[in-house]
């Protein structure tokens, strides 16, 4: 009997657990910002988060990102959370015509801070005189990476090495909810599959408590859908309107570059010169750019614009709300395929350099 209340109790208690929720209040100040719009991401997205935003907040909510106007300089948010989450700050320069972000600041359930952002194109760091206990150990990590990765710029130097000592430290702290979140951002920056399969390694070492979280549960998942989409497979065919498919117009081509974009994604657009020289120089040898904006119904004036804009001569198609991209697990911008006339993908994520040069090997 006492061995039943034993299991019995452990069972309630890790119940209670799993539904704790504590609240967080954000006093936020910007006097480089005062009047102006800036953006906050907490986590990745939904399906990753236990976190939420007060609906009461100043601030316009969609989804995981808030937008928030700050009125003489200052601007109070709260939410809940039920552990630690990281939050990144955005803002448009508009005179640059760029976006820039800050570096991921970490809160706890429970947490009152004072934060405080300056010139985000200058300078990535929140600034406060109290972090919390999760942003202390974020800066403890990122120390325990070494040089593989720029702490001024957030570049990765060292693929392998950085994924090597996230290795050691998630074997010697595996309740680190700090390092599930950096796992989660190494698989949204990496590109190439053996590092995603050395992400995924490290995550097995996590603990119980880790892999019962919904954000480990959806980087699992889709890590592993990102492998269906392996070179060496065969692209899922993709209605791309009511008459055409993709694999028709695969056929129709010794290689085509399925690329998946939208409007307001700034690495895209700076991808647009090199690709129309690319297409130029190839248009007419069996190569063909098959472009699927993932616009939501709101942008699809600005997706218009945005091809007369930059002249876009390739086929430019819209999955609107990025419906089937999200079946795809298409999560990264810009993301692209190679594929062959037969729909197999022959590289994925390619550069346009690297793609002048395959292509100047494949078809001249």
């Amino acid at each position: 009997m006492k061995k039943v209340l034993l299991i019995l109790s452990l069972i309630i208690s890790d119940f209670v657990y799993a539904q704790i929720t504590g609240k967080f209040q954000l006093k936020i100040s910007s006097q480089f910002y005062n009047g102006k719009v800036l953006f906050i991401s907490a986590g990745a997205n939904e399906r990753y988060n236990k976190f939420e935003f007060n609906k009461n907040n100043v601030g316009e909510i969609r989804g995981n990102i808030m937008r928030i106007v700050l009125k003489e300089g200052t601007v109070c948010i709260s939410g809940s959370l039920q552990y630690p989450h990281p939050l990144i700050f955005s803002a448009y320069g508009q005179t640059s015509n760029k976006g820039y972000s800050s570096f991921p600041y970490f809160i706890d359930p429970d947490d009152s801070l004072k934060i405080s952002i300056s010139d985000l194109s200058k300078n990535k760091k929140i600034q406060t005189k109290n972090n919390s206990n999760s942003e202390k150990e974020y800066k403890d990590l990122l120390k325990s990476l070494g040089n593989s990765i720029d702490t001024a710029t957030g570049v990765v130097n060292n693929w392998q090495g950085k994924l090597e000592k996230m290795k050691q430290y998630i074997i010697q702290f595996p309740n680190s909810y700090v390092a599930l979140w950096e796992s989660v951002f190494d698989f949204s920056r990496v590109q190439g599959e053996d590092y995603e399969k050395l992400i995924l390694e490290n995550l097995n070492l996590f603990s119980k408590n880790i892999k019962a979280t919904k954000t480990y549960m959806a980087l699992e998942e889709d890590i592993n859908k990102d492998f269906q989409l392996s070179i060496g497979r065969i692209f899922p065919d993709i209605s791309l309107d009511s008459l055409m498919n993709l694999h028709a117009i695969v056929k129709e081509n010794d290689l085509t570059l399925v690329e998946f974009w939208f409007s307001h994604c700034q690495p895209c657009i700076a991808q647009f010169p090199a690709l129309k020289a690319i297409y130029d120089s190839y248009r007419g040898s069996k190569f063909e750019i098959v472009a699927i904006s993932t616009d939501e119904e709101k942008d699809e004036a600005n997706w218009k614009s945005t091809i007369k804009k930059y002249d876009l001569a390739w086929l430019q198609y819209l999955d609107k709300n990025g419906k089937q991209s999200e079946k795809l697990n298409i999560n990264k911008f810009p993301s692209n395929f190679l594929v062959d006339k037969n729909g197999k993908i022959v590289k994925k994520d390619i550069s346009p350099e690297e793609l002048t040069l395959f292509l100047k090997g494949t078809l001249n």
